[in-house]
């Protein structure tokens, strides 16, 4: 008889360039796993306009042209996958994005013990990410998942 393989919670982590698909993977796979898509940029836009702590200090960042520090993101990403909606797992999308984040996720995940951490790295194609750029210079829309672009309606 096969040995029992006990599952444990899943995080699931996308990587990948700008406009590689991650967004739309991670909502497919949310669905699928019923577990939330955690988007870093979703949750940095979501603290500013509530004007938390970490949103406040977000935005005055942002306003200095300047990218948000690995210590803020880490700790709104930290509380994120400790509420109770993330108990059986979530996916990540685009985080980490730096070596220190990475470092952070891995001492995260350890420290809980119960991660059972899956990496996909999505690779796009450079002629993809052109036509995704010329599209939004265009105006036009995007369709999820299919790598064609909709010319602007109207």
């Amino acid at each position: 008889m096969p040995e029992r393989v006990e599952m444990r919670p899943r995080a699931v982590i996308l990587l990948g360039e700008p406009g590689a698909g991650k967004g739309t993977q991670a909502r497919e796979v949310s669905h699928e796993l019923g577990v939330p898509h955690i988007s870093t940029g979703d949750m940095l836009r979501d603290a500013v306009k509530k004007r938390t702590p970490e949103g406040l200090r977000a935005q005055s960042v942002i306003d200095q042209g300047q990218l948000v520090p690995d210590e803020i993101v880490c700790s709104i990403v930290e509380a994120r996958v400790q509420a109770p909606d993330c108990r059986d797992g979530f996916i990540l999308d685009g985080f980490p994005r730096t070596l220190r984040q990475a470092k952070f996720l891995d001492h995260l995940l350890e420290a809980d013990g119960r991660w059972c951490p899956l990496v996909l790295n999505m690779l796009g194609v450079w002629g993809d990410l052109q036509r995704l750029l010329q599209a939004s210079k265009e105006g036009g829309n995007l369709r999820p998942g299919r790598w064609r672009a909709d010319p602007p309606v109207g």
